[in-house]
């Protein structure tokens, strides 16, 4: 064989056809890097001629269409790396493909349901969420019951009794799982929204009372608005918060507990004050302040005759 070099070749007439399969890949994930799209083409689908349907190899070429603004194809080859998902050196390669998905078909209403398949895809590995053994089967209906409950004598709000009594630890699902719940309330499926929020939202009460613990290892909740307080005054940790659409799941949380009906009024209300609680200025407060003056229900967005008939033909 030919000597291997990581530089992409200059001239691509002469690639010896002894090369391997993976450094084909490499050389056309260096040249899509460099602006060189057709040759970025040549050498990925060079790549596939060896090693077929190789989801590594089409993920590379879905990012060229990308970069050569063909969202079509991009799709295409996306699912069709997905589709051979079992392949793939790690689960990380796997979500990365499900979330440049589910960001495509989030933009076109005409692919909707694949945007909820995709997220529903990415949820279904969370066993937390999932889980079919007894423990996350209680620890689920747990953290719901506790929600819905109302409030209990010693916590502003039953969300702060669900951070102070279960914890969980954050990962690859909390993205899938804010877009879900949102994506629910739009449809008008509050009680499935209700339970991917409040998992979204307990996922980042966890992740950042870890944090704190590192340097307070003695720290434990007391509220919410003690504990923004104290992320006020870090700004890693409130940056965090920030980035991390902390206020979109806590606010949808308020729109899914009042509209699921399941809990008593409390319930919605107490997340609504925690949204206006935040240490940084959102368009979700101003939101959170109109509905506890006049609750209502958010906009359907996705229950037209077309989603809804998409909806009957795929069942």
């Amino acid at each position: 064989m030919p000597e291997v070099t990581t530089q992409v070749p200059d001239d691509l007439t002469t690639i010896s056809k002894e090369y391997p399969a993976w450094l084909l890949r490499n050389w056309g994930r260096s040249a899509r890097e460099d602006r060189r799209i057709s040759d970025a083409f040549l050498l990925l689908n060079r790549s596939l001629e060896k090693d077929p349907n190789n989801p590594e190899t089409l993920t590379e070429l879905a990012l060229t269409y990308f970069a050569s603004n063909d969202v079509q194809q991009a799709t295409f080859n996306l699912e069709r790396a997905l589709n051979n998902r079992a392949r793939l050196s790690s689960k990380d390669l796997e979500f990365s493909i499900l979330y440049e998905l589910s960001d495509i078909y989030r933009n076109g209403n005409e692919y909707i349901l694949d945007y909820e398949r995709i997220l529903r895809d990415i949820v279904a590995q969370d066993p937390a969420f999932t889980g079919s053994d007894e423990f996350s089967e209680n620890l689920k209906k747990g953290i719901i019951d506790t929600l819905n409950e109302g409030t209990h004598r010693g916590y502003n709000s039953s969300l702060d009794r669900v951070v102070t009594l279960y914890r969980l630890e954050d990962s690859f699902s909390l993205k899938a799982h804010v877009e879900l719940g949102v994506f629910y309330v739009h449809s008008g499926r509050y009680m499935e929204a209700q339970e991917h929020l409040i998992f979204a939202v307990l996922k980042m009460y966890t992740r950042l009372i870890s944090q704190i613990r590192e340097n307070d290892p003695v720290y434990a909740f007391e509220g919410s608005r003690e504990f923004f307080q104290r992320i006020a005054r870090r700004p890693s940790y409130l940056e965090y918060l920030q980035e991390s659409g902390f206020d979109q799941a806590l606010y949808y949380l308020g729109s899914a507990s009042y509209g699921s009906n399941t809990g008593r009024s409390g319930v919605y209300r107490g997340i609504w004050n925690t949204v206006q609680q935040l240490p940084f200025d959102t368009v979700y407060k101003a939101r959170a302040s109109r509905q506890l003056e006049n609750p209502a229900l958010e906009n359907i967005l996705y229950g037209s005759r077309q989603y809804q008939n998409e909806v009957n033909n795929r069942n």
